[in-house]
């Protein structure tokens, strides 16, 4: 099916279709998220279950926040550390901590640092990877930049 046609489809439908299945490579979701929500400033990823490294980011995440990919990926605590805004931390890794323990998907939204100080709002979509002997692997997630409550989009002021 042409991407055009899910664009009146609703958000969740899309996302489904975006993760696909568990065995797809990282970057064959991110092709999918760039088709199926053009209309969207996405970030996907990949981050072990385990310790919530990242594994994999997409281009986006530094167009759209600044921070070099590497550093999502070579710095174990980058996620938590520099890019969740310090009162959505807590929030965010029990998110995640819980989808791993029920491996469940989880949404919920979190404040996002660039790399110049200003502060995106990004809707976190998060699937959970288990693999042998039901043990949770990996998470993966879309996040979705989201318009201040003012209707600014993409970002607020610090």
């Amino acid at each position: 099916m042409h991407p055009d046609a899910h664009s009146n489809s609703p958000l969740s439908d899309r996302i489904d279709l975006i993760f696909g299945q568990a065995s797809d490579p990282m970057p064959l979701i991110e092709q999918r998220a760039q088709e199926l929500l053009p209309e969207h400033k996405v970030i996907v990823w990949e981050a072990d279950a385990a310790t919530f490294q990242s594994r994999f980011i997409s281009r986006s995440a530094e167009e759209l926040l600044g921070h070099p990919v590497e550093r999502w990926t070579n710095d174990p605590n980058f996620w938590p550390n520099k890019v969740i805004h310090t009162d959505d931390i807590d929030t965010a890794l029990s998110q995640c901590a819980v989808a791993v323990a029920r491996r469940a998907a989880c949404d919920f939204t979190l404040r996002a640092l660039t790399a110049d100080g200003r502060i995106v709002r990004l809707r976190d979509i998060i699937r959970v990877v288990v693999g042998p002997h039901n043990i949770a692997t990996k998470l993966r997630g879309i996040m979705i930049a989201m318009p201040d409550p003012d209707g600014t989009p993409h970002e607020l002021t610090a």
